[in-house]
């Protein structure tokens, strides 16, 4: 069963409005209370809230809010189809307010 299609959602700032950088977004998040974790194997749906997947772009990078089970699959299949960037996997409790619609 493959999971319903949903608009991707970009994180582009700290909770406190500063923008992020184009490169290292990671550890911009973490100052702002993000923890790293370990690439998760499965869609972990009780972090659906906070879970969010930066692509290490070369000149820029990506924070993807990962809400559902749509958004992990979008970040698994390109691993798959041998995507080499780097990801870095957080859970960052601001997440939803900080998110860019």
């Amino acid at each position: 069963m493959n999971p319903t299609p949903t608009k991707s959602k970009y994180i582009q700032a700290k909770s406190d409005g500063t923008r992020l950088p184009p490169d290292g977004k990671a550890d911009a998040l973490i100052s702002d209370g993000a923890t790293e974790i370990k690439e998760p194997l499965i869609f972990p749906a009780e972090y659906a809230d906070r879970l969010v997947c930066v692509v290490e772009n070369q000149g820029f990078d990506a924070a993807l809010f990962v809400c559902d089970e749509f958004q992990y699959e979008r970040t698994q299949s390109s691993r798959r189809a041998g995507d080499p960037r780097p990801t870095r996997w957080l859970l960052y409790p601001k997440a939803q307010e900080v998110v860019a619609e």
